[in-house]
């Protein structure tokens, strides 16, 4: 999302120049960004359990999440050392505690950026890094986005 909130101001509240975004830029390998999960497997929902998990995973989700979840921390928080990212987002709250032990950023408290809605953005390092709610107007309307690109463009000095 780094190119479309720092591109142009209003191109993010344009959905045929977000929808281009995203078809030709986001997360594409000649690009200028990375999209990767905190944890890999697909679902549709924090509570749902495809079957076919199962035969990896028979103790379902919590399973999952003991053998996964500290070997992703430790190697995403190893990319973001190695390559020293402008910005990192982190969307989606029932993650955000795992996001803070990633960042080393325990301390660093929730703010009401807009409409109700709860965002942080911190530094790691030479990284910026926000927390989002996860990205669907219902949770995260416009006017909140613009808070938190104006937070974050602060953050970097712009």
């Amino acid at each position: 999302m780094e190119g479309l909130w720092t591109r142009s101001k209003d191109d993010w509240k344009d959905p045929y120049a977000t929808y281009q975004y995203v078809g030709s830029s986001l997360g594409r390998s000649n690009g200028e960004t990375l999209l990767i999960e905190l944890l890999p497997l697909p679902a549709s929902s924090t509570v749902d359990w495809p079957p076919l998990y199962n035969e990896r995973f028979p103790g379902q989700r919590t399973e999952y999440y003991e053998q996964t979840l500290p070997k992703r921390i430790d190697r995403l928080r190893a990319l973001v050392d190695e390559y020293h990212p402008r910005i990192v987002i982190c969307y989606g709250r029932a993650n955000w505690a795992h996001y803070r032990s990633i960042f080393n950023l325990q301390g660093l408290g929730e703010e009401v950026v807009a409409g109700g809605v709860k965002a942080l953005a911190g530094r790691y390092g030479s990284t910026v890094v926000a927390f989002t709610p996860f990205f669907d107007y219902r949770y995260f309307p416009h006017v909140a986005i613009e808070a938190v690109g104006t937070r974050v463009a602060k953050l970097m000095g712009e």
